[in-house]
Formats: C-alpha cells, sequence, structure tokens
C-alpha cells in the first residue's frame, strides 16, 4: 500500500500539527497508510525526502500549502516543480484567506492542487489572479478528534466552565500602523473601509466576498480599477480581513469580562481582565483544548470572516457533543433550524450577553443543544466522506498528469498536445 504523506510544520499553540494528526486519523480509519511528517522534525523531514523518488507515494497532503512549490534539479541542472516531475499528486490543505500568504495558494504545477476549508475563500481565490490554471475545491466537513457518547462525563460538563479559545489582537494597533507605514492614499483607504465595513449595520454582513466587493467599489467611485493593481488588492484584502477578525473578537472578549467564563488565549495584553468575572488564562495549546472541549459546558467562538461553512472549533465541540456559541452565519441557519436560535448571536455585545446569559442559565438545555447539534452533524458529515472527497481530487489530479492508461481507445489522442503544459 502506497503511503498518504501528511506534511505539517510548527504553528502558533500547534494548531496546524494537531489538525494534521487529525487528517491522518481520518484516513487510517479508512484503511489507507497516512503518515504526519513535522517539517521541523529533522528525522521527518529526512524520511520524507528518501520516500519522494520511492515510487510508494498515493498523494500528499500539505498543511497550508506547505511543500506546494517544492523544486527539483533536472538532469541539465535546472529547476523544476517536482510533483510534476514525480507524477505526485499534492493537495494543498488551506484554511485561511488567500489574501494571506498568497503563493501558496498558486499552484506552480499541473500536479498541485488547492483545496480549501471555507467556501467564501475559494470564492475570493477564484477572482485573484491565476485562478483558471488551478485545480480548486473545498474539502468536505468533518467532526474533529471525535470521541463516543458514553465517554464523557455530562455531569461533569454540567458544571463545567464557557469557554473562549481565542488569540486576541489590537485593531486600534493596526489602525496605528496603517499610518505609519503606509502610502497616505492607502492608509485613508483602509480607515474609510475598515470604518464601513466594521460599523454596526454592516459588521455581521462582513465575510464572505463583501470585503473584497468593499474595496472595488471603493476604487471604482474614485475612477481607479483596483483589479489592475493586484499587490494592492491582496494587501488591502489581507489587511482589512485582520482588522475586521480584530473587531469581532475584541468585542466578544470585552463582553464576556461580566460573566464567569473562561478567556484563553495569547495577545490579550491591550485589555484588562484584572477584576472582571470572567477567568483570563494566557496561551494556547491546540492539543490540551481538545480535553477541555470535553470537560466544558460549552465553546463560544466566532468565524474567520466567512459564512458558508463553520470554524473548526465548532466541528471540534461537535465531536465531543458539546455546545457551540458562534456568530449567525448562512450555514448553521440551513443545518440546524431548530436549534441555531441557542446557538449563534449577532456582533453586537448586546447579542452576545443574551445568548451567554442564557447559556449559562439552564446549563442542562444547553448540554441537550449540544448533543442534538452534534447528532444532526456528524449523521450529515462523516471522516469517510471526507476521505472519499479528498482521494477523488487526488485521483483526478494524478490522472491528468499521469502517462497516456494503458489500453485506451486508439482513436482518442491523449494527451492533447495543447494541453502538454
Amino acid at each position: 500500500m502506497k503511503i498518504v504523506p501528511v506534511v505539517s510544520a510548527g504553528s502558533r499553540g500547534n494548531s496546524l500539527d494537531a489538525l494534521a494528526e487529525a487528517f491522518v486519523l481520518m484516513f487510517r480509519a479508512s484503511g489507507y497508510d497516512a503518515q504526519l511528517f513535522n517539517l521541523n522534525v529533522p528525522d521527518d523531514s529526512t524520511r520524507l525526502t528518501s520516500l519522494l523518488t520511492s515510487g510508494n507515494i498515493a498523494f500528499v497532503l500539505g498543511m497550508a500549502g506547505l511543500l506546494s512549490d517544492l523544486k527539483l534539479t533536472r538532469d541539465d541542472g535546472t529547476k523544476a516543480p517536482a510533483w510534476a516531475m514525480l507524477r505526485i499528486p499534492h493537495l494543498s490543505m488551506l484554511g485561511d484567506s488567500p489574501a494571506y500568504f498568497f503563493d501558496r495558494h498558486v499552484a506552480d504545477s499541473p500536479a498541485n492542487a488547492l483545496v480549501y476549508g471555507f467556501p467564501d475563500h475559494l470564492l475570493l481565490r477564484k477572482r485573484l489572479p491565476f485562478a483558471d490554471k488551478t485545480v480548486l475545491s473545498v474539502m468536505p466537513l468533518a467532526p474533529l478528534f471525535t470521541v463516543p457518547f458514553e465517554s464523557l462525563d455530562f455531569a461533569k460538563k454540567r458544571e463545567g466552565k464557557l469557554l473562549f479559545l481565542k488569540n486576541g489582537n489590537d485593531p486600534e494597533a493596526l489602525r496605528r500602523n496603517w499610518r505609519a507605514t503606509l502610502a497616505p492614499g492607502v492608509s485613508n483607504a483602509l480607515m474609510d473601509l475598515s470604518e464601513l465595513l466594521t460599523s454596526t449595520d454592516a459588521i455581521d454582513q462582513c465575510h464572505g466576498t463583501q470585503i473584497d466587493d468593499a474595496i472595488t467599489e471603493y476604487y471604482a467611485a474614485a475612477g481607479i480599477e483596483v483589479q489592475a493593481i493586484p499587490k494592492l488588492r491582496l494587501l488591502m484584502n489581507a489587511n482589512l480581513d485582520d482588522y475586521a477578525r480584530r473587531i469581532k473578537s475584541t468585542m466578544i472578549a470585552r463582553t464576556l469580562m461580566d460573566f464567569p467564563v473562561v478567556v484563553h488565549g495569547e495577545n490579550w495584553d491591550y485589555l484588562d481582565f484584572s477584576g472582571k468575572r470572567c477567568t483570563f488564562i494566557s496561551g494556547s495549546d491546540y492539543r490540551a483544548s481538545n480535553q477541555a472541549t470535553r470537560d466544558a459546558l460549552g465553546l463560544i467562538d466566532m468565524s474567520p470572516n466567512t459564512t458558508h461553512a463553520i470554524h473548526d472549533r465548532v466541528t471540534r465541540a461537535f465531536g465531543a457533543y458539546t455546545y457551540c456559541l458562534t456568530n449567525e452565519h448562512a450555514f448553521l441557519d440551513s443545518l440546524l433550524p431548530e436549534q441555531v436560535g441557542h446557538m449563534t448571536f449577532r456582533f453586537n455585545p448586546d447579542s452576545i450577553a443574551e445568548r451567554v446569559d442564557r447559556a449559562l442559565a439552564n446549563p442542562m438545555q444547553t448540554l441537550e443543544v449540544g448533543v442534538a447539534a452534534a447528532e444532526i452533524f456528524r449523521e450529515r458529515f462523516t471522516d469517510e466522506n471526507f476521505v472519499n472527497f479528498i482521494t477523488l481530487i487526488a485521483d483526478s489530479v494524478y490522472q491528468n498528469i499521469g502517462n497516456r492508461p494503458n489500453n485506451l481507445q486508439e482513436f482518442i489522442v491523449w494527451p492533447p498536445a495543447t494541453l502538454a503544459h
């Protein structure tokens, strides 16, 4: 059996490694020889290097696009895309907007595919350069780090806390940085757009391609086609996406100060939690938070400016039959029409406070809503569906870059010479 390497590296709170481990477990459960390779571990890098030319790799999953741009040296000394030379499909597993690290969202050969965690990010990617030369898709959802229902201690969960497992970042510090480092016209545009996108009337719609729409419309009103300035467009998208996330997470954290909940994360030093009802814990550890989720009354989450799929914290909660309170978005409205009223808030302090107060006031109902939502999600979204879909993408890429199939009808010219590159 050929190996499926899942390639990871260090990240804040070890989130990338932990998600890679979850993928490995899913593929192994479906009978694949999936193996984790951490590029920060010398032995792992050596082991992966020795595998590359062994002919024993089925396809590669690169977390956050890792190794998508790997090059090999030809006999003539020039370098070429490794995965095309080796005829090995490489699938970049991408959980963030293409406005960040755009190079990892550009496939350098037909052997590469980009697989997004959020349809919103795929929609933005289609608007950006080189999309027509790239295999693009969205990975199916699946519950992460699943545990059997009977393994959970619901008496303990009933006495547990609501957890906000989120790193912070100061939105005003970002705006000061725009003023200090960017050309005045650009910083002024970012200031105007940041206020527009995060105003009381607009912040709940600040998701998907809405940020890019606002940028395009702003420049069009000034008589400028920003599509012709792609690097600026990426800079604007990334900064406004970051700013909106900072505004939203800060709003949640400020609201939670008045409740007996736990705020756990890094970069919250711009807020003063002293003397507040909430408990603040500095630091982040993705693996440790899995057990905390199983013991908790519930999680509090926010989407990364997306509306067509849920964040991995929500899928982790469902994997542990645990309640999760998150912002309103289209996916949950469709999936959980009976539970969504107990599980979502709008981005204003009163809405957040009302939902948190309700969850704390009736812990039994909170637990029941969490279990019901998890059962619906886990029935519809399975590890098997995830693995089958990813395998279909890999097989499709392989067939596209492979040699002429044996016994193919002689009247089919394949591969077509015009599509050879």
